[in-house]
C-alpha cells in the first residue's frame, strides 16, 4: 500500500494507549523467538563518492568566458553555472547531459564568481 502512495491510518485499528503504560504491563520480548536455522549472505554496500571537477583554460578554449563583464570585472556567467550543475547531475547519474533534459525552477545564485585569469 505504501509503495502505491497510500498512507493508511493504522493507529485507528487499535485502541489508544495512554503513555506511560502502567508498571504491571507485561513485556512481550520474552514471547518473541528468532529462528536462526538459516543464514543468508548480506552484501555490504559501500557508496562511491565521486566529485565533479571541471578545469577552465582562459588563455585557450575557455577565453570566451572572460567576455562576460559586470562593473568592469570578469564574472563567471550564471548560464555557465547552470550548465555546470547540469553536467554534475548527469555525471552523478552516469549519463550524458545532452541526453538528460532537466527543468530548472526558482534558481538563485547567491554569490558572483569573479574570474582572475592569471591565478591558478
Amino acid at each position: 500500500m505504501y509503495t502505491e502512495g497510500l498512507n493508511p491510518k493504522v493507529e485507528r485499528l487499535y485502541p489508544s494507549v495512554a503513555f506511560p503504560v502502567p508498571r504491571k504491563t507485561p513485556m512481550i520480548s520474552n514471547l518473541i523467538r528468532w529462528n536462526h536455522e538459516h543464514s543468508f549472505h548480506v552484501p555490504v554496500y559501500t557508496p562511491v563518492i565521486r566529485g565533479f571537477r571541471r578545469e577552465f583554460h582562459f588563455d585557450r578554449e575557455d577565453s570566451y568566458l572572460l567576455e562576460y563583464r559586470v562593473g568592469g570585472r570578469s564574472l563567471f556567467p550564471p548560464s555557465a553555472l547552470l550548465l555546470l550543475a547540469w553536467e554534475a547531475l548527469a555525471e552523478k547519474q552516469q549519463r550524458s547531459f545532452e541526453e538528460m533534459p532537466v527543468v530548472l525552477k526558482n534558481v538563485k545564485i547567491l554569490k558572483e564568481i569573479v574570474i582572475n585569469p592569471t591565478s591558478e
